[in-house]
């Protein structure tokens, strides 16, 4: 992945070929780990894909969203609230549930990053998803 290498390294692209690597990703890759890579990078880069963009390539993550990893969930939650943008409540919780889903696999990074991320995005999470969210941080804290 380009743009997660380039943000790796600690270099930036232009706004012009980040988009031109963002639709070049939209139209070949459905693999939730290169979509989710891509957008923590171009949140890394300090740009940022129009609204648009951003849409589809959470739409993209969205409809194999339970086949990606916690870490890919949750960064791909952090990328969007760091860039400042918002998604719509019906779709964060959506993201979340495919997490709570998945908390046995997660890191308390991973649970961190995504409690950071709704809240900053100012969504709330239903009262079910905070407590299983809640407990398996308590759980993990306890293992350490």
């Amino acid at each position: 992945n380009v743009l997660y290498s380039v943000a790796d390294a600690g270099h930036r692209l232009s706004a012009e070929q980040v988009q031109q690597l963002l639709d070049q990703l939209l139209q070949t890759s459905s693999d939730p780990q290169a979509i989710s890579n891509s957008v923590w990078a171009v949140a890394r880069m300090g740009r940022r894909p129009t609204g648009q963009q951003l849409q589809q390539l959470v739409d993209a993550l969205t409809i194999d969203i339970y086949a990606a990893a916690p870490q890919n969930i949750s960064n791909t939650l952090l990328a969007v609230a760091a860039m400042g943008e918002q998604l719509p409540a019906q779709q964060v919780h959506h993201i979340v549930d495919a997490l709570v889903s998945k908390l046995q696999q997660a890191v308390p990074q991973d649970i961190s990053n995504a409690l950071w991320a709704v809240a900053t995005m100012r969504q709330q999470l239903n009262p079910m998803q905070l407590l299983r969210m809640e407990q398996a941080l308590a759980s993990k804290s306890e293992e350490a």
